[in-house]
């Protein structure tokens, strides 16, 4: 008997038994998971599993169809199956390091991992490289408006002037542009 959490592999009667309910494993999910239950601790590669679950008739399971195995395994005997292991370390750097050691040695293959606190950095980067041309051009647009704007009334002024020499001279008086 093999216990893990509140699930019990049986390994005489060959079933297994999760909050004292019988669960339906097929012969090839059991048999993985057996591998699993009986090397606690332990990584495997796709390779390694394959090559563990070959049936007697030496019919060959692939990898997708592997994929899809173990996430049965997981529905069936698992009290979140969905749920993500997070790894929590005050220096993230070694476990990328780490990670990338393990897949050039081949010892991960196809390895996927997610590194919050340097994505959170990236985006973080992201956002003030943004937010620096954001008001940069704001800054731009202000320089240029702000000119402009102004020789807008100071054009306007001139011209006013202008038009007020002009009716001057046809004989318009400051009495006359006050009358209604």
């Amino acid at each position: 008997m093999i216990q893990i959490q509140n699930s019990t592999i049986d390994m005489n009667q060959t079933k297994v038994i999760r909050n004292n309910k019988d669960v339906f494993l097929t012969a090839l999910e059991y048999k993985i998971l057996l591998i699993f239950a009986l090397n606690p601790n332990t990584v495997f590669t796709r390779e390694q599993i394959l090559a563990s679950i070959w049936d007697v008739e030496e019919e060959y399971v692939n990898d997708n169809t592997l994929t899809v195995y173990i996430k049965r395994i997981r529905q069936k005997i698992e009290e979140a199956p969905s749920s993500v292991l997070y790894l929590h370390t005050s220096n993230y750097k070694n476990i990328d390091k780490m990670a990338d050691d393990y897949t050039k040695a081949d010892k991960l293959k196809g390895l996927d991992y997610y590194n919050i606190k340097e994505n959170m950095r990236l985006a973080n980067n992201i956002f003030l490289a943004v937010k620096i041309l954001v008001y940069g051009f704001i800054t731009l647009f202000t320089l240029i408006g702000v000119p402009s704007v102004f020789n807008t009334i100071n054009t306007s002024i001139a011209l006013r002037r202008k038009e007020f020499a002009v009716l001057r001279s046809v004989g318009l008086t400051s009495k006359g542009f006050k009358k209604h």
